[in-house]
């Protein structure tokens, strides 16, 4: 089974949308004067995901597509433990809809 550390130690840890996934990037538009987002809903109907996996997906699709979040970014958005955070993110990478970097210092 695969594990997160989101300890302060791995401040450099973070999570974007696969692209390789086939998803649609997001678009953001104005009517009337209203704001308006428009996602590729692809991960909200996959019935492998669970509720938790879907709502955080969702909250991904609505940011920018190219965009990296840290784990303890994400962990702001989320009422959840953390704990259970990185058990829905981990259940994301399995499926395939999120990629995981790393990024080292020298």
């Amino acid at each position: 089974m695969k594990t997160i550390d989101y300890s302060l130690q791995s401040i450099d840890f973070f999570f974007r949308i696969n692209k390789n996934k086939g998803l649609l990037p997001t678009k953001y538009f104005q009517k009337n004067g209203i704001e308006f987002v428009e996602f590729d809903n692809t991960p909200l109907n996959d019935p492998s995901l669970s509720m938790d996996a879907i709502g955080l997906m969702t909250t991904f699709l609505s940011k920018s597509f190219y965009d990296l979040f840290s784990i303890h970014e994400i962990f702001l958005w989320s009422s959840d433990t953390h704990k259970t955070t990185a058990f829905t993110l981990i259940e994301l990478v399995d499926s395939g809809y999120l990629e995981i970097f790393k990024i080292y210092y020298n």
